[in-house]
This record gives C-alpha cells, sequence and structure tokens, in this order.
C-alpha cells in the first residue's frame, strides 16, 4: 500500500495455500476488506501490515473499507 491511496500491485497472483501480507507505507490508515469480511475488514495503520491465507482457488477482490472509491484490487489464487 504506498501513498497515493492505491494498491500497488492492483493484482496479485498466488498459489492456493500461499499468505499474501499487505504493509501499509502511507500516513493514513487503510483496510484489506474481502466480500464478507465483518467491519472494516483487516485495518493497518501506518507502518503496520496485515496478512491473509487463501486455501482455496478462485477470484477474491477487495478494497479499502475507508477509501473504496479509488483503493481497489484482486487477488487471483491458483490451484
Amino acid at each position: 500500500m504506498p501513498p497515493s491511496y492505491r494498491f500497488d500491485p492492483v493484482l496479485i497472483q498466488v498459489a492456493a495455500g500461499a499468505t499474501v501480507r499487505w504493509h501499509n507505507g502511507d500516513n493514513f490508515t487503510h483496510s484489506v476488506k474481502f466480500d464478507g469480511d465483518q467491519g472494516q475488514g483487516l485495518v493497518a495503520k501506518p507502518g503496520e501490515s496485515v496478512s491473509r491465507t487463501f486455501a482455496t482457488a478462485g477470484t477474491f477482490a477487495y478494497v479499502c473499507a475507508f477509501h473504496p472509491q479509488n483503493m481497489k484490487g484482486t487477488v487471483l489464487v491458483t490451484g
């Protein structure tokens, strides 16, 4: 999560069973929220990281709950 209200890269491709980590290098709090997540999802304050393990193959879209109009991304998990 670089400073500029965007995820970089926008598309992440991993194999099933992989863990993806997002690091917040910005000066503002951001989150990684997938469909079905409660509340704001995984919240990362400046300098913090959050992660999620993807057990199954699929396409998983996510947004920053605080800035959903600009911050969108996708994790493509292959089997």
